[in-house]
């Protein structure tokens, strides 16, 4: 019996729109690097994609919260906003540089991180997700999980996971 498998090249065609989650963290030039070498060598469009949090973060002061939690005021936050779109145009104006089709979108959050992703890959018909991932330490996996882990079970779309070489296990 003779069973073709299909080749690289095959699967590789199939792979037309990259969707990268950033969020700016020094580590991630190493996923911008692999997702412009993939963008490029399978001249597929990249979409860079940063959530972001709409509102402010409130400041707290209650029975619940007895210290008072600086929060940030609404100059604080769009000032962060303009801070994170200027990041997002610069590694955008990186990959195109390098060759790859790249556009940057800023989505707000809906629901959590890892749900607006997957909102976002839906919306774009995207083929792939790049995502990097961290090494967090066991109560914050135990309180929270992480965005990546969350993105892999739920999605639908294959999943390529960029370890964060800076961060070490446990940190």
């Amino acid at each position: 019996m003779n069973t073709m498998r299909p080749s690289l090249s095959m699967e590789a065609n199939s792979i037309n729109k990259i969707l990268v989650a950033i969020d700016f963290a020094d580590e991630a030039e190493d996923i911008l690097k692999i997702a412009g070498e993939l963008g490029s060598s399978l001249s597929a469009e990249i979409h860079l994609v940063h959530v972001y949090r709409p509102d402010p973060d409130p400041v707290y002061d209650s029975i619940i919260f007895p210290v008072l939690v600086a929060g940030e005021t609404e100059a604080e936050h769009e000032k962060v906003l303009q801070e994170e779109r200027s990041q997002l145009r610069g590694q955008a104006d990186r990959l195109r540089k390098a060759g790859a089709k790249t556009f940057g979108y800023m989505k707000p959050m809906e629901k959590g991180i890892a749900k607006s992703i997957l909102n976002f890959v839906d919306e774009i018909h995207a083929d792939l997700i790049v995502i990097g991932t961290r090494h967090p330490n066991r109560i914050d996996e135990f309180l929270v999980g992480s965005v990546a882990k969350k993105v892999l079970k739920k999605s639908q779309t294959p999943v390529l996971l960029v370890p964060r070489s800076s961060i070490g296990i446990g940190v």
